[in-house]
C-alpha cells in the first residue's frame, strides 16, 4: 500500500506521492495553445487527474497535453460510452500512459467485458458506505484497483481528516487493506482547509501499518471478510 495525497495547482508540494488535480485549470485553458494550457512544471507525480473529453478529437488533444506534461499515469472519469473508453485506452497505449478510471458509483460497477487493454480503476472509499461493501468491492476488483481516495465524514459532510474524529474508522480500514494485501495507492483527499494535516496523518497511518507486522488477525475483520467472501462467491455462482 502506497500512501499519497491529493493536491491542486499552486499548493506547496509535500514530500509525498501526489495526485495532482488539473481538471479545472485544463478546462479553463482548453482553447489555448498547448504550452499555455498548463505552463507550470508538473514534476514527478503519482498521477494527473484530467477531464475526460466527450469525443475522439478531444481525446487526441488531451494526450498531446499528457505527452507535453510528461506524465505516465492519469485519472479520468469513466465515460458511459464504451467506444470512447476504448479509444482513450488505444491512444494511451501508444503513448505508454496508464489510465485509471474514476468510478462515481463503485457499488454499481461491472467490469467491461472483452477489452484488449487492462482496466485500472479509482474510487472514493466513503462512496461505498460500509466496511463490508468496501471489503466486497476490493475482493471483486483487487487486481484492477490503482487509487483509493480517502476522507472522513462528519455530520453527513465529507472532506475531513482521517485522524482525530469522524464517522469512519480508518485504522480499521488500513488493517482490512493490509489483511487483503492491497498494493495500490491510498490517497488522502481533504478539503483545502485541512490539507495542512496531510503530513502528520500520513506519518500516523504509515506507523500504524508498519506496527501491524504479522499480527493482522482481527476477529471482527475475519468475520467481515468471511461474510464478504461468501457474498462474492454467491454472486458469482
Amino acid at each position: 500500500m502506497i500512501f499519497a495525497v491529493y493536491q491542486e495547482p499552486g499548493e506547496d508540494r509535500l514530500r509525498a506521492e501526489i495526485v495532482l488535480d488539473l481538471r479545472r485549470i485544463v478546462r479553463e485553458r482548453w482553447g489555448l495553445m498547448l504550452p499555455l494550457v498548463y505552463p507550470e512544471d508538473v514534476g514527478d507525480i503519482a498521477a494527473a487527474w484530467l477531464p475526460m473529453p466527450g469525443n475522439g478529437r478531444g481525446i487526441d488533444r488531451l494526450f498531446d497535453l499528457v505527452n507535453y506534461l510528461d506524465v505516465d499515469s492519469i485519472i479520468l472519469s469513466m465515460p458511459s460510452r464504451s467506444d470512447l473508453m476504448m479509444y482513450a485506452l488505444d491512444v494511451a497505449a501508444n503513448y505508454g500512459v496508464s489510465i485509471a478510471w474514476f468510478l462515481r458509483d463503485p457499488a454499481n460497477y461491472s467490469p467491461p467485458a472483452a477489452f484488449p487493454h487492462p482496466i485500472k480503476i479509482a474510487f472514493s472509499i466513503p462512496s461505498l458506505g460500509s466496511m463490508k461493501s468496501l471489503a466486497k468491492f476490493i475482493l471483486l476488483n483487487q487486481s484492477s484497483i490503482k487509487f483509493m481516495f480517502a476522507h472522513n465524514i462528519q455530520n453527513g459532510r465529507g472532506g475531513f481528516p482521517l485522524m482525530g474524529g469522524g464517522d469512519m474508522d480508518y485504522l480499521m480500514i488500513i488493517k482490512l487493506l493490509a489483511m487483503i494485501g492491497y498494493e495500490g495507492y491510498f490517497v488522502l483527499r481533504y478539503d483545502k482547509q485541512y490539507r495542512n494535516k496531510y503530513w502528520s496523518d500520513i506519518n500516523a497511518l504509515e506507523t500504524y501499518r508498519d506496527s501491524l507486522g504479522g499480527a493482522l488477525a482481527d476477529a471482527r475483520l475475519v468475520k467481515l471478510l468471511s461474510s464478504a467472501l461468501g457474498e462474492v462467491f454467491g454472486d458469482n455462482k
